[in-house]
């Protein structure tokens, strides 16, 4: 649990989910991110 936790992903998406991110950025991060084809496509419709 700590290193999900200390993890810069999670923060990101986190951010992202917030709105601290903007598509264009999310687009060249998502595949650093290490979600599933599933997380991608959930993430992706959150940000617009």
């Amino acid at each position: 649990m700590a290193e999900l936790l200390g993890s810069t992903a999670v923060s990101r998406v986190n951010g992202y989910m917030t709105a601290f991110g903007a598509s264009a950025t999310l687009e060249r991060e998502i595949d650093q991110l290490g979600l599933s084809a599933a997380g991608e496509a959930w993430l992706r419709k959150r940000v617009r």
